[in-house]
């Protein structure tokens, strides 16, 4: 289970909490298959958690220093990121 907090995210194994990479505010997660979240963040816009690598996904390098608020999955590859300046709808694939 993925958890964000104003200290950043935090991954519960079943047995304990460990802090996971960047210390950053976490403001939403969303699940991208098996060992990858994507995470909004309070001032460095959308994050892809792999295997303890933190990136900016391909094609979102425009959000980067933007508050995100939600996402969400939407249709197929579709992602739905609502940020401070509005929201959008990005095909991940």
């Amino acid at each position: 289970m993925w958890v964000g907090t104003d200290a950043g995210l935090v991954r519960f194994n079943g047995r304990e909490f460990r802090a996971f990479g960047e210390q950053t505010a976490i403001t939403s997660i969303l699940g991208q298959g098996p060992g990858a979240v994507w995470v909004g963040t309070r001032a460095s816009g959308v994050r892809e958690v792999r295997e303890r690598k933190w990136t900016c996904p391909k094609g979102l390098e425009e959000l980067r220093e933007q508050e995100i608020t939600a996402l969400a999955r939407g249709r197929g590859d579709e992602v739905w990121i609502g940020a401070s300046n509005g929201l959008g709808l990005f095909a991940a694939g």
